[in-house]
This record gives structure tokens, C-alpha cells and sequence, in this order.
């Protein structure tokens, strides 16, 4: 991700808001977490920042609810298979001109609710061509699957493939295609 990235003044205003409120309600963050996920009028850069601002204080403030189990516990089989996966990536690519944040991170889906577990790793290029390795599941009785996706932000390209867990090589191999296809030399 790019350090020199700006943050508009209205997300500025937002992000003040966030970390200035103290009486949060979990449904409150939950919302605001949604909205940033899918406003089109603010970058990725700063989606990130709005949605890392509101897991962050999810973690803090509700660390007895199922905030923890919302963020980690139910993860860990998600974050361990990804980290490995991210192991692998950044010993073959350089992500180095990546538009979003490298690295696994939390998937709007598991932090709004819609999903019981989200975790991804993406990689977004100047051109807005996007792909993506995501760990899904969607409730506590279905299994966890591997989705990696292939899209053009703005456009019509949206292409999803689902794997499942045990066919994570395969998975892998089609995301790396997909990111040799976009990533710059």
C-alpha cells in the first residue's frame, strides 16, 4: 500500500467521530463498518482505515461480548491457512505496488454479521483489476470454503471460484495466475 495515500477531509471527519464517540453500541460499529465497506465514493485506502478503526475498537470495547469470538477464535483455522498462504505469496511476488493492504485481514462480511467467518488476502493495481483469496464460512453448521475471485472495480468482471478446503493448492495456483495477470513488473 502506498504511505503517501490522502484521507479526504469527510473520512477524516468520520474517523474523528469514531474514535471521539464513547458510547458504542455493537450493532452501531457493526453499521458503521458496512457503510465504509461499500461507499463508493471514498477509495480503498481509506475504507481500510474506517473499517481497521472500527475492528479495533470492537476488540477493546467488547471484549466480553462476542466481539473476540466475531474477530479470532472462530478464525483460527481461516488465519493460519492464509498466513501460510501469505508466506508463500510474498516469496514469489512483489505486492510492493499494492493499492490496499497487504497482508490477512477481516472481511466485512464476518464484521457486519452476514458471515461467520471472513478472512482475505487481496491485491488491487493501479488499473482497479482486483483478485482475491478468501477463507469463507458462512455458519457455524456449513464448512468453510476457499473463494478466490477476479474483478475490475467499476466494471461488469466479476468472476468467483469456490474450493473447497482440501482443494486449497488448486485454489492457490488460480489465485496466482490471477495475480501474475495484474501485478506490475
Amino acid at each position: 500500500m502506498n504511505s503517501e495515500q490522502k484521507i479526504s477531509d469527510r473520512v477524516l471527519k468520520v474517523k474523528n467521530y469514531i474514535e471521539e464517540r464513547k458510547d458504542w453500541q455493537l450493532q452501531d460499529l457493526q453499521n458503521f463498518y458496512n457503510n465504509a465497506s461499500n461507499d463508493k465514493k471514498i477509495t480503498e485506502y481509506e475504507k481500510e482505515i474506517l473499517t481497521e478503526l472500527c475492528e479495533k475498537i470492537i476488540t477493546e470495547r467488547f471484549p466480553k461480548k462476542n466481539s473476540r469470538k466475531m474477530l479470532n477464535n472462530k478464525s483460527s483455522d481461516a488465519k493460519i491457512l492464509l498466513e501460510e498462504v501469505y508466506s508463500d505469496l510474498i516469496k514469489n511476488f512483489d505486492l510492493s505496488k499494492n493499492k490496499v493492504k497487504n497482508g490477512v485481514k477481516p472481511g466485512g462480511y464476518m464484521i457486519g454479521g452476514q458471515m461467520y467467518v471472513d478472512w482475505y488476502i487481496s491485491y488491487k493495481n493501479e488499473e482497479k483489476f482486483n483478485t482475491g483469496f478468501c477463507y469463507l464460512q458462512k455458519s457455524e453448521e456449513t464448512e468453510p470454503y476457499i473463494e478466490v475471485n477476479f474483478r475490475k472495480v467499476g466494471t461488469d468482471l466479476d468472476e468467483k471460484k469456490d474450493f473447497p478446503i482440501p482443494l486449497k493448492d488448486e485454489a492457490l495456483l488460480l489465485f496466482k495466475n490471477h495475480l501474475s495477470k495484474i501485478i506490475v513488473k
